[in-house]
């Protein structure tokens, strides 16, 4: 009998258990879980066997979260994302205690194939296994099912962010089990419920009548500062929509100098996303501040904030601050404000084409390379552009079409048609299409037709934008797709007054994954 028919009879048996004698075992066993509180040091409980985690969850009727961890990735890199997860975002008391309701198993380089082989036939993983990597699966899951959540890299660092997110994952993998149980999962513990909202009225809808409008505006204020993040993201929403020449957004503004004194970063930072205003030079002055602080969420969502709103009153500060940050996430998005606010200063330029170029990694190079992308029609950075592609040249061959700089060589062609300087287009034919015409492989008429897209771009051919777009969005999906670079900061905002550049959602083209240049948030485990 194989492993997972023994665990497909187990689970059975312990359903008739359950009917017959009630499993008191099982039901003291869960309020155990329930009343004993989660205490500082206290961690989570690994399995190592994959086959054995799901015949427990499968007993026990609890979802099984897989955390896929590698110490050294990429032919022996080592991988601070998952050091942080090992070292901090799993020791976290609210991790810890939310962990009691799944079978957690923890797989690391040094697993058995065996391990990786039923992680291969479970789950239809075909290549190489991504690392930092979460999946979380139904205990009846079988060859073929969908997971209830899974999430390739891990691009949100150690902070309470990184918790947060993680949290966030377990939450709604307990919810997708729920459904499929019928809503009988197991009951959560009370340490790891998450924050209850406060108190506060739904965001009222704006009145007509001028009079009105004053308390109208206090009362979305009240609920920015006292309602729940969902409140508070509506009251926010609902202020900069029905803004009438300032009197919403203004006060806004002024609130956010109170909350970062008074520590709310939380509140502040819904703030900070809601005014993605082009022009608001205002906000901005004050979001400077926000740049230096520890929070990475704060950072990060501020840098993407100024992206939007655009003021050259932002180069200084982003300059300034980017020079120091650590986290290679955070920097892409202050490069690439830096593009929109420095677009046509020479200095910008050289900074970033000195990045672009001097990056020890692709994923590093991104933000750099994005934010000239907002030089439109300067021919000094097209010409820079172009001298960092013909350092690359044309894919030179091989199985994965030219190996290292994949990304980095599709990024800076796709700059060009963004740039948009017609002398590009010669370039593109000449070093870069040319070479290619005796190269025989698979990747060949793919990545001609993109260059060619991109040549007719820079001579104005407005339709030959599609097929750029098309070229570069292939080649996110084969390095791994664009979620390293499209995180939360920059989701779910308003993109009615402005898009910025290079917001693309593209899913990694196999399902299974690659692997790549984790930089800090992944790469090629097992």
């Amino acid at each position: 009998m194989s492993h997972r028919v023994f665990g497909q009879c187990l689970a059975a048996l312990c359903t008739c258990a359950v009917l017959l004698l009630g499993a008191p075992a099982l039901a003291n066993e869960k309020k155990a879980e329930k009343e004993t509180p989660v205490q500082p040091g206290d961690t989570i409980t690994w399995s190592r066997d994959v086959v054995k985690a799901f015949e427990k969850a499968a007993a026990q009727r609890k979802p099984v979260m897989i955390c896929i961890n590698s110490q050294r990735v990429d032919g022996g890199r080592v991988e601070p994302a998952a050091k942080g997860l090992r070292e901090v975002v799993y020791r976290d008391v609210r991790i810890v205690a939310k962990s009691r309701q799944f079978v957690c198993v923890f797989l690391t380089s040094a697993g058995s194939s065996a391990e990786y082989g039923e992680l291969r036939a479970r789950f239809g993983i075909d290549g190489l296994i991504v690392s930092p990597q979460h999946i979380f699966a139904h205990p009846d899951h079988k060859t073929g099912d969908q997971p209830l959540f899974r999430k390739e890299y891990w691009p949100y660092g150690k902070s309470e962010g990184a918790v947060k997110a993680l949290l966030d994952m377990m939450d709604k993998s307990l919810a997708a089990f729920a459904a499929r149980e019928g809503g009988t999962a197991t009951p959560e513990a009370p340490e790891a419920k998450p924050e209850p909202e406060p108190d506060a009225p739904d965001a009222p809808v704006a009145p007509e009548a001028d009079e009105k409008r004053t308390a109208w505006i206090q009362q979305l204020l009240d609920i920015v500062k006292r309602g729940g993040a969902a409140q508070r993201e509506e009251a926010v929403r609902s202020l900069v929509a029905n803004d009438r020449k300032g009197d919403c957004i203004d006060p806004l503004v002024a609130l956010m100098p109170k909350l970062f004194e008074d520590k709310m970063i939380p509140e502040l930072t819904t703030v900070v996303r809601g005014l993605t205003i082009p022009g608001l030079d205002k906000a901005a002055l004050i979001m400077h501040e926000f740049l230096k602080h520890k929070d990475d969420d704060l950072r990060a969502n501020t840098a993407v904030t100024l992206e939007y709103i655009g003021s050259k009153e932002s180069i200084k500060p982003l300059t300034a601050r980017v020079a120091r940050e650590k986290n290679n996430d955070i920097a892409n998005h202050m490069y690439r404000a830096l593009g929109r606010c420095g677009k046509g200063e020479s200095k910008v330029r050289s900074l970033l084409l000195k990045k672009a170029k001097g990056s020890k990694t692709e994923t590093a190079s991104f933000g750099p390379i994005v934010g000239l992308a907002y030089f439109e029609k300067d021919a000094k950075a097209a010409r820079g552009v172009e001298k960092q592609l013909k350092a690359l040249g044309p894919p030179g061959g091989g199985r994965r079409g030219g190996g290292r700089g994949t990304l980095k060589r599709a990024m800076l062609a796709w700059t060009l048609s963004e740039i948009g300087d017609p002398k590009s287009a010669d370039f593109m034919r000449e070093r870069m299409l040319a070479p290619l015409e005796n190269v025989q492989s698979w990747w060949k008429g793919a990545v001609m037709t993109y260059y060619e897209a991109v040549a007719r771009s820079c001579e104005g051919d407005e339709e030959a934008q599609d097929g750029v777009t098309e070229g570069v969005t292939g080649t996110l999906s084969f390095v791994g797709g664009s979620e390293r670079f499209q995180d939360e900061r920059r989701q779910g905002r308003d993109k009615s007054k402005f898009e910025p550049k290079a917001e693309w959602e593209v899913q990694p083209r196999d399902w299974g994954g690659r692997g790549g240049r984790g930089n800090g948030k992944g790469g090629k485990g097992r």
